[in-house]
């Protein structure tokens, strides 16, 4: 089932949706939670869900949905049968057709043998997902992909791990959707972007190219103002993405709203303090005032971080805003700018007592390296090595560069005269970096495969090969000129389309002649082949980041350019293969093919892979280490010009 369906299509889709949506007691994700884990996610969510404004379903009906329905997973889970049945029929008093609740219920009921409220449960699934109402039907999927990115999250939210983003683009991308009007919208989009800020941090932590950098700064910024432009009940969100816009602009110098915002005149000049303060206006609750404190840490204005900290856990005892109130006394201790009115020490004393509360609510690598680090800094040097050796085996490892712990850990040694030791850990560090860096590009989608890929491109080699068209040295070079010339690399640095600087032959059908279908895991070289049949070539191609009509559904923006081109190149990789929505693609271009007296679809094989059944009779174009033979570029010329 496609993300949005289209207006007036008639099909039952209850069973399949049933299936694919699953629910908490089946999502592989949530197994194998062990009782201590469940019962600190317990108590934690408990303070949450106390708090009205925090789980209001008339405000924010998508989140309070997910922290109940967890709620009941980890009573469940816990043994706790009727606490469970509690917490999922009460998401069922304010949200009647949440498909979660309903079968966490039938599963629940199954598993205690009341077969006859199994399927009282089971039918209502079927009722609930056979609406012909297509934005209901949105709104109802939407919940429950928000649900499932929320619950994933929840417990992946110390450790380096992306794989509930995928839930929250599918439905970010139904928010954006021109023809949804829901004001949950903005929680959906809000979700997902605070995704992309997440993953924009590792970026930043595993030195990412430039491009990398830039897109991911750029993907962010546009999903979290997004959020400020739509009215919804709760300011909450509104507030946080104005406070995150800020965030971004101060995770990296260079950045500016005027490059990914461009066409926004009122946003052109804004700078991180003034984002923050946009927030503000809007909420003084304790999620924004306790992130508007850290970066007021960043930014050294210590006495308004000390306020909001102070405002933030004055309302919820959280530990963000403990560990990073902790970072603070820290940075105030090591700013020698800093004029403390007493001894300096008592600001290290306050940090460990700080952290130390922090340890108790969980176990992260960041608060034990820096308990250590003040361990350190206070000359207690056995305590501070003790608490690095708790953090580098801790298994929750965000929020920090794992790198600093070795480092300090390092400084330790020295202190202690041990020489050896000291280079031992300095030099783990470096691994660490590295680690770091291929860890995080495989977690966070890739690096989009730039100057500094660790992934899939470690395949393709960039070396000359007698006979064979270099695609991505070329590529490489193209950009690197293009960044000299404007001193800052950007996906805008690709001409916008053919159509900027050359007019339709009118002796061609179609206005474009190729669609390039790929995974973004191969986005350098499909972007290498755009460029070079676009620039040496002079033909006409469609990349979906760029051609594809903003506001417009993703299954209408491929309908429309695949019917538009004369061919789709298909990119064949493993990443293809597991991606719906290159299989979509796919299945379109074959549509195209059987209601054509053409064949449109040329399959290029760059990495090895299962053929999809739809092309298995087709010829197609095999790359060398990812490099076109001379001759099959020829050839892949000829096949992709229109006849005259």
């Amino acid at each position: 089932m496609s993300a949005i369906e289209l207006d007036g299509e008639d099909v039952d889709i209850s069973a399949g949706a049933v299936d694919e949506l699953g629910c908490h007691l089946t999502w592989p994700e949530l197994q194998g939670k062990d009782t201590k884990t469940l019962e600190r996610a317990k108590d934690a969510l408990e303070s949450i869900v106390s708090r009205v404004e925090e789980c209001d379903f008339s405000t924010l009906p998508s989140r309070s949905a997910s922290l109940v329905n967890l709620e009941g997973f980890i009573a469940y889970s816990l043994k706790d049968d009727d606490t469970a049945i509690e917490k999922f029929e009460h998401v069922l008093q304010h949200d009647p057709e949440n498909h979660n609740a309903v079968s966490n219920l039938a599963f629940i009921y199954e598993k205690l043998g009341h077969l006859r409220q199994h399927k009282k449960y089971f039918q209502r699934l079927g009722n609930i997902h056979c609406t012909r109402d297509s934005e209901k039907r949105v709104i109802i999927r939407s919940r429950s992909l928000v649900d499932r990115g929320h619950a994933v999250r929840f417990f992946e939210q110390d450790s380096r791990q992306f794989s509930y983003m995928s839930y929250f683009y599918e439905a970010a991308e139904n928010g954006q959707n021109k023809n949804c009007k829901t004001p949950e919208r903005a929680e959906w989009i809000f979700e997902y972007a605070l995704a992309l800020y997440r993953r924009d941090n590792h970026f930043i932590f595993a030195d990412a190219s430039h491009m990398t950098l830039n897109r991911s700064f750029r993907e962010a910024a546009e999903h979290f103002y997004c959020v400020t432009e739509i009215n919804a009940p709760s300011v909450r969100n509104r507030a946080l993405s104005w406070v995150f816009l800020g965030v971004l602009l101060n995770n990296a110098e260079g950045r500016a709203l005027s490059d990914v915002l461009p066409d926004i005149p009122q946003v052109l000049t804004l700078t991180a303090a003034e984002c923050l303060r946009r927030g503000l206006q809007y909420s003084h609750c304790p999620y924004v005032t306790r992130r508007v404190a850290a970066e007021y840490t960043r930014m050294g204005h210590y006495d308004e971080a000390m306020k909001y900290f102070d405002m933030s856990l004055d309302n919820l005892k959280s530990w963000f805003a403990y560990r990073h109130k902790g970072r603070l006394l820290l940075a105030m201790y090591q700013d020698d700018a800093y004029k403390y009115a007493g001894d300096k020490r008592e600001l290290l004393l306050q940090a460990r007592e700080i952290f130390n509360i922090t340890l108790r609510m969980k176990e992260v690598h960041a608060d034990y390296s820096d308990l250590g680090y003040v361990y350190f800094l206070l000359g207690d040097y056995s305590k501070a090595v003790r608490n690095f050796k708790y953090a580098v085996h801790s298994k929750e490892d965000d929020y920090f560069n794992p790198a600093d712990t070795y480092h300090r850990w390092s400084r330790c040694l020295e202190a202690m005269d041990e020489t050896e030791g000291a280079k031992a850990k300095a030099m783990e560090a470096k691994t660490v970096i590295k680690k770091l860096k291929e860890l995080t590009m495989a977690a966070g989608d890739g690096d989009y495969h730039g100057d500094s890929c660790q992934g899939d491109c470690d395949k393709i080699s960039t070396k000359d090969m007698p006979g064979y068209i270099n695609l991505v040295k070329e590529y490489r070079i193209y950009m690197r000129i293009a960044k000299r010339k404007t001193r800052q690399l950007s996906f805008q640095d690709l001409p916008k389309s053919l159509s900027d600087h050359q007019t339709i032959s009118p002796s061609k059908t179609l206005p474009f002649d190729f669609l390039v279908s790929f995974d973004v895991k191969d986005e350098e070289w499909a972007l290498a082949l755009l460029t070079r049949l676009e620039k040496d070539q002079k033909l006409r191609g469609i990349i979906h980041f760029r051609d594809f009509i903003p506001g417009e559904a993703i299954v209408d923006n491929i309908v429309h350019f695949i019917e538009k081109s004369y061919k789709t190149v298909v990119i064949l990789t493993p990443n293809f293969i597991k991606s719906k929505w290159c299989r979509y693609e796919l299945k379109q271009a074959q549509c195209v093919t059987m209601t054509t007296d053409r064949n449109t679809i040329v399959p290029i094989l760059l990495q090895k892979c299962e053929i999809p059944k739809e092309i298995r009779d087709l010829t197609y174009f095999k790359c060398q280490h990812g490099q076109l033979s001379a001759m099959d570029f020829d050839k892949l010329k000829t096949l992709l010009t229109q006849p005259h």
